[in-house]
């Protein structure tokens, strides 16, 4: 108890009240600090690399387009991981308990958690988008193949790296938010992984099924995927699925996380 008073004073120096720099800070730390943080961050890592290895050896695809496969890869499973991970290991571990001691104000823990975990997933998709251009161009030097440099600069002169890293990231931090939201409204890892695995693949395929692609479009959660990747122009439907497949289940999320009694 002693040591959570000293705590206490240093994050609420003067005013009560910690800062958010702070707060983010210590939400940040939790992911240096926590084991289970590292093994989630060292598989999405390493998996990500063994799996440019293993595109190039097989020939499956080389240089900036097996760079791009690993990286939608990357945002298409580890990005939500990281978001759901980190909303539900604290309650997973009861030591939201602690969390909620140093910081009453259940909101700001929260949006401080959702903060960190966006940031979390653009370090990580630089890292392993650093990281696969340095093995693929080791490859290619191993190779005595040139064609690497020359796709770069070919993807400079026509914009088409740009679009490539513009895409990735937007679609790895929704993906992201997509895992925030959902594991924030349930608050269990294990169940969060199913919703959204299901989510990712269930309500257009269903939709389509019953209905037809333009339902779909309006009502699965597709849509603002589709968009990000250049695949169809913004429109109502975007907005109308991501409210219905995001935006609820965030808000529902918070919500809970306010009011949900820490045992």
């Amino acid at each position: 108890m002693a040591d959570t008073a000293v705590s206490l004073a240093r994050l609420r120096p003067d005013t009560g009240e910690i800062p958010w720099h702070r707060l983010l800070g210590m939400e940040l730390k939790k992911v240096v600090d926590t084991v289970a943080w590292r093994i989630l961050l060292g598989f999405i890592v390493g998996m990500s690399l063994a799996g440019l290895v293993g595109v190039e050896a097989m020939g499956i695809a080389n240089g900036l387009i097996a760079v791009s496969m690993v990286l939608l890869a990357l945002v298409s499973v580890g990005m939500p991981m990281i978001g759901l991970f980190t909303m539900t290991s604290e309650w997973d571990t009861r030591s939201i308990m602690m969390t909620f001691l140093i910081e009453p104000r259940r909101w700001r823990v929260v949006v401080a958690k959702a903060a960190a975990a966006l940031l979390v997933a653009a370090v990580v998709l630089i890292v392993v988008a650093v990281a696969t251009l340095a093995i693929s161009f080791a490859i290619s030097a191993v190779r005595g193949d040139s064609r690497l440099m020359s796709e770069i600069v070919e993807s400079f002169r026509y914009g088409w790296l740009y679009q490539i890293v513009s895409e990735t990231c937007a679609l790895g931090l929704a993906l992201t938010l997509l895992g925030i939201a959902w594991g924030s409204l349930l608050l269990s890892t294990p169940i969060s992984m199913v919703a959204v695995a299901g989510v990712a693949l269930m309500p257009a395929m269903a939709i389509t099924e019953v209905f037809d692609e333009t339902m779909a479009l309006w009502f699965g959660q597709m849509a603002p995927v589709l968009w990000l990747t250049g695949e169809e122009p913004f429109g109502p439907w975007v907005i109308t699925s991501v409210n219905l497949w995001c935006l609820a289940p965030l808000v529902g999320g918070f919500w809970r996380q306010s009011r949900r009694e820490v045992r």
